[in-house]
């Protein structure tokens, strides 16, 4: 703020209620400029006269000019010197200055018009000198064109007020400590008015020092603000005393609510207008809208007079009222208080999810806190408060906690009971289920729920497309975000795509950021860099790269480093710019990038290390079937690129076929010299859905297959389309999943123009075609590894004979004529594994 000050060009208005820190700022910036020259003009209660108001201005601004102004005061004493005169004497006075200097002018508001004109006047005629005013209402300074076209910068309440962090910090430096609910509880109170935090903090002191009982935050906020009721003014009639207290259960009050509540009062929103007058509280424009908002002092004390003049269900009524009326105008922490004060549970996950980008990830503890003193028995009467509280309660984390998986399950229980829905009932049902199903873990199960939800929106909407001031935006993202986590990447890619007409700013980040991964993910890293390139250009936040929906565009941008070559600063990435694992539901995506990288830079004895490591860390984390088997993927092929084949193969045994199982099952194959195996499992890399990168090394796996049956022209058929693909994709990762033997028979069959040299060649196995049986490889694996030949035998339940007729057809697949020169063969072609 001081910055703020020092950076106008013009003069500063610090406008704002008593006790809102005006004083302490003004202090903080005088002690900032002690070598400046500084004149301090503080008005009181008696200077609306004008005659005294000059007075006190010219006894402060002695300090600039002594002698001069000394003669302006005596002379103005004497009467020699008229109020119109003295604004032109004062700037002669004034610009005579040599030195820098500043004039500080307090409660400017106490003066009265004429004399604010003249002081302007002044101002005027000095732009050599700095000026900042105090003032709790607006001032002629505020109106005056030319002090407009100066420069003059505002500071208003919201900007003095303590932030959330700030109210923290004082907590804990008072009290030694502070729990989030308790920060949550006092700032909710005070909405950080400086004042009113310090009395209540100060408050919550004394009540720990001097209580042997447990201390209520909630009673200490409450005796706090009871305490200054007396020193609200009166009314003039029991209705307009009513009136107020109706308007303090608002957290604003916009003249359609005014009339909306007012009942006995004539013309409402006059006496909101002097309501202001009277110093009670501010109106100010809230997107677009005139709205009044009492001082968080008097609207507290106001609340607890509220009790006695109105009936609980004219509360209630005036609750639902400022609900309904205030959507596009009130914070939505104050709304969903105004809701659950009011009783409407059946309206609560419907607002929530509509503001879902608003309060989640950055206000989740606020939520919380209004939710923790509700009785248990509203949480049992219906599915939207639980499952609120659950979904909450498992932001930034990978686990769930105990009572999240209570409230979630709670909520699916009372989902299954609904019958009989139409229209929005439908969407939101929907929506509600796949929710608990994605709050409770079960990915795969809260995807359907994201399918009927998606069915179901669509065809609701008129347009089929979702913008902005669409309700169910913030609710599409997070459908979009649940089939990520479920693993249907191309089903998250098409969801993303209906929010392109969604410009609301942190939720077309969030949307951009998980589809430059997506695209990532699925091989097409041209794609993925436009999202990239569209993040850049957008105005970020200051802790964007610290947040959690960076996460997405910080992986894709390490793919996209690696493709470059530039492995150095990927792994940089990964390695420093992201949030501990335990906070991210899309922890499996960090650990299979970072092991791609590994893989395709090469280092993959540290990467095998690296996976196994963690993957042992997060072994109780939940994650969708597809995520681990994508994971176990990399560990598989991480083994066979350390010369571990059979161990990769078993490996790869339970896994589903997926494209890039069957990428990793070829690769293995053709490790052990099983041409046939690796040709039938590269058929499920030619399917229409399967993504770019799998398409890109099964059509270069392929070619090889072609080589090794002779068919040369089909091998550069396959090599060709393959490095077209990755031309288009810019995304030449892929091509490191073939060995370099085999990449030179590749390169002997394309055109140079195609060709581009990996980053590097993990896979270094020759595709011999030795043709060895699955038992011909267990045994050689058992060789390696040491035995005699009955252990071996008895092992693999076969007779001394039987293995006696194996060695013999290994040593001639092999060439070699004993145990020792076997196993060296094994060894050289990666055939073996590492001796383990």
């Amino acid at each position: 703020m001081l910055d703020k000050i020092d950076a106008a060009s013009g003069p500063v208005v610090v406008c704002a209620e008593g006790g809102a820190g005006k004083s302490i700022l003004a202090l903080h910036w005088t002690r900032r400029h002690a070598a400046l020259l500084i004149a301090r003009v503080a008005f009181g209660d008696r200077d609306q006269n004008d005659i005294l108001a000059w007075r006190t201005a010219l006894n402060s601004l002695r300090v600039l000019a002594p002698e001069r102004i000394a003669i302006l005061i005596r002379e103005y004493r004497d009467e020699n010197i008229s109020s119109e005169e003295l604004p032109g004497l004062v700037i002669h006075a004034l610009n005579e200055l040599q030195e820098p200097a500043a004039i500080l002018i307090e409660d400017m508001h106490l003066v009265s018009e004429r004399t604010q004109a003249r002081l302007v006047d002044v101002f005027r005629g000095i732009p050599g000198i700095r000026v900042i005013v105090t003032t709790r209402d607006i001032v002629a300074l505020e109106r005056d064109p030319s002090m407009l076209a100066a420069g003059l910068q505002k500071i208003g309440s919201a900007e003095l007020a303590f932030t959330y962090a700030e109210t923290r910090d004082l907590i804990e430096d008072v009290l030694g400590g502070a729990t989030p609910s308790l920060v949550s509880e006092v700032f909710r109170a005070t909405r950080g008015h400086v004042l009113a935090t310090r009395l209540a903090v100060s408050r919550l002191d004394h009540d720990h020092r001097h209580t042997t009982r447990p201390v209520s935050s909630r009673r200490s906020l409450r005796d706090t603000f009871t305490a200054v009721r007396q020193s609200l003014p009166g009314f003039s009639s029991i209705e307009e005393e009513r009136f107020a207290c109706a308007a303090a259960l608002c957290p604003e009050i916009t003249h359609n609510l005014s009339d909306a509540i007012s009942h006995d009062v004539d013309e409402p929103w006059h006496v909101i207008e002097n309501f202001e007058k009277s110093g009670l509280g501010r109106i100010e424009r809230l997107s677009g809208v005139a709205a009044f908002r009492f001082h968080a002092l008097v609207r507290a004390a106001l609340l607890e007079r509220r009790k006695a003049v109105l009936a609980p269900e004219e509360a209630q009524e005036i609750r639902r009222a400022a609900f309904a009326s205030l959507q596009d105008v009130s914070d939505p922490i104050d709304l969903l208080e105004l809701a659950l004060d009011a009783n409407m549970d059946e309206s609560i996950f419907i607002f929530f999810a509509r503001n879902f980008s608003e309060l989640s990830l950055v206000r989740s503890k606020e939520c919380l806190t209004l939710l923790e003193h509700l009785p248990e028995s509203r949480f049992a009467a219906d599915w939207q408060l639980p499952l609120m509280q659950s979904v909450l309660l498992v932001e930034n984390c990978a686990q769930v906690p105990a009572l999240a998986h209570a409230r979630a399950q709670m909520a699916i229980r009372s989902l299954r009971q609904t019958r009989n829905l139409y229209g929005p009932q439908r969407i939101l049902h929907a929506l509600g289920r796949f929710a608990a199903y994605r709050a409770s873990r079960q990915y795969e199960r809260a995807a359907k729920d994201v399918d009927t939800f998606f069915r179901e929106l669509l065809a609701f909407l008129p347009q089929g497309e979702l913008d902005e001031t669409t309700e169910w935006s913030a609710a599409a993202l997070q459908g979009m975000i649940t089939l990520a986590l479920s693993g249907d990447i191309t089903g998250a890619i098409d969801a993303g795509r209906l929010l392109d007409h969604d410009n609301h700013p942190r939720r077309r980040l969030h949307r951009d950021s998980l589809m430059s991964l997506m695209h990532a993910l699925n091989g097409d890293l041209r794609q993925s860099a436009q999202y990239l390139a569209a993040i850049e250009e957008s105005r970020l936040p200051i802790n964007w790269q610290d947040s959690i929906i960076s996460v997405g565009s910080q992986l894709a941008h390490a793919l996209q480093l690696a493709n470059r070559g530039d492995v150095h600063r990927a792994i940089a990435i990964l390695e420093s710019g992201l949030p501990d694992l335990s906070e991210l539901e899309l922890w499996p995506a960090v650990l299979w990038v970072r092991a791609r990288i590994r893989l395709a830079s090469g280092d993959v004895e540290y990467g095998l290390l690296e996976l196994e490591s963690s993957l042992d860390v997060v072994k109780r984390y939940p994650a969708s079937t597809w995520w681990r088997e994508r994971l176990e993927t990399c560990r598989a092929e991480l083994l066979l690129a350390v010369g571990r084949p059979l161990e990769s193969q078993a490996s790869l045994q339970t896994l589903r076929i997926g494209p890039d199982v069957a990428i990793a099952r070829a690769n293995c194959a053709f490790a052990v010299g099983r041409i046939i195996d690796a040709k039938q499992a590269l058929r499920r890399t030619c399917e229409d859905n399967t993504p770019v990168s799998a398409r890109i090394s099964g059509g270069l796996l392929s070619a090889i297959a072609a080589l090794r049956s002779g068919d040369r022209a089909e091998a550069a058929l396959r090599a060709t389309s393959a490095l077209r693909l990755a031309r288009l994709a810019e995304n030449h990762l892929p091509i490191t999943c073939v060995s370099a033997p085999m990449l030179e028979e590749i390169r002997g069959v394309v055109s140079n123009d195609l060709w581009r040299d990996p980053i590097a060649s993990p896979f270094t196995f020759v595709v011999d075609n030795v043709g060895l049986t699955k038992r011909e490889s267990a045994v050689l694996a058992r060789l390696v590894r040491g035995g005699t030949v009955e252990e071996i035998a008895a092992e693999l339940f076969v007779s001394v004979n039987t293995m006696k007729t194996h060695l013999r057809n290994l040593y001639r697949k092999l060439g070699v004529s004993s145990r020792s020169e076997a196993i060296d063969a094994a060894v050289r072609r990666g055939l073996g594994g590492s001796g383990r």
